[in-house]
């Protein structure tokens, strides 16, 4: 079997759920799960480079919302936290958290300084770089995203936010007919990708 890196942010983050969209892969493919709870795209790009990409056959990269800020710790979560001690800061999620100073100064700093167009161009520049190195060591790789689509330039993502709004759950954001339908496209395109 074909020896797939799985790289991303929580819609791919490691579980014991048989049901999960990657845990159905390993019918098919010897998957190496790296995907963390909360990441943004730096965090993707460093799991990527925290193996030797040559023992794998092909990448599935999860691409994360262009909007996730990167923090070297969390104020929200510690290093101990079991499942976020890696997050990074989302506005949307900085909201649902408890009234506080942290949050005051965050949300803030979104609502006042946060650029939407230099963080997409960050995003997709780290994007690009990923693509580019997985090409010069012939590593095909299949991209793909759960959140809305932005402009990526020359990046073909395969759109997976339809699937989330539709089935929604608590598993990777996703019910059991969320996690089946994810399945079905990715194993199509991964199919058509290690051909």
């Amino acid at each position: 079997m074909k020896k797939l890196l799985v790289v991303g942010d929580s819609f791919c983050s490691p579980n014991q759920d048989t049901h999960s969209w990657h845990n159905k892969l390993k019918t098919d493919y010897v998957v190496i799960n790296l995907g963390q709870n909360g990441v943004g795209q730096y965090k993707i790009h460093q799991q990527l480079m925290s193996v030797p990409v040559t023992k794998y056959d092909g990448v599935l990269m999860l691409t994360t919302s262009p909007y996730r800020i990167y923090v070297e710790s969390n104020p929200f979560y510690d290093s101990t936290h079991s499942s976020h001690q890696n997050a990074d800061l989302l506005y949307n999620d900085i909201l649902h958290k408890q009234p506080g100073t942290t949050k005051d100064h965050i949300t803030w700093w979104f609502e006042n300084i946060f650029n939407l167009e230099h963080a997409e161009f960050q995003h997709w520049a780290i994007v690009n770089w990923d693509l580019h190195y997985l090409k010069k060591h012939n590593k095909p790789c299949c991209v793909v995203s759960f959140f809305e689509p932005t402009n990526s330039t020359d990046v073909k993502v395969e759109p997976l936010n339809q699937i989330w709004k539709k089935y929604p759950g608590s598993t990777n954001h996703l019910s059991t007919q969320g996690h089946d339908a994810a399945f079905q496209q990715i194993a199509q395109l991964l199919h058509k990708t290690f051909v």
